[in-house]
């Protein structure tokens, strides 16, 4: 199965990009969801658009994780956007882009891990001592 994606960077992007969707998340992913995937060489969000058995090129990546649980987007703003975009002769990542949740960026989730065998080297103030102990 092949995942049809709109590549979310800023760069205006008219078409979309086929990925190959890994065993695990076959049964899990919809429409609308947000994805991560290799772009040329660096790493980008995707939001599915489409899904189908085929894809039209021989070698396509495979969908890396699914970053949001939930879909970011409908159906119905999807094709909102892919009327916008060729009503207004609009790149597609952008129509759909103004549709996203505010505050949704390149990275939707930051994570912060404290490495288990630090031991506190290099904290100065009670503050620094509170934050980490919170983490």
């Amino acid at each position: 199965m092949f995942a049809e994606l709109v590549i979310n960077i800023e760069a205006p992007l008219q078409g979309t990009f086929h990925y190959d969707v890994p065993f695990d998340l076959k049964s899990i992913l919809q429409i609308g969801h947000l994805v991560e995937v290799e772009f040329g060489r660096r790493l980008a969000q995707g939001i599915i658009v489409a899904f189908s058995e085929e894809a039209p090129v021989a070698d396509t990546k495979p969908i890396i994780t699914l970053i949001d649980a939930e879909p970011v987007l409908r159906p119905y703003q999807i094709q909102l956007a892919r009327w916008m975009s060729h009503q207004y002769l609009a790149p597609l990542n952008g129509c759909l882009r103004l549709m996203l949740p505010p505050g949704l960026t390149r990275w939707a989730d930051i994570t912060v891990d404290i490495n288990p065998a630090w031991d506190g080297t290099g904290l100065r103030t009670d503050l620094q001592k509170q934050v980490i102990e919170q983490l």
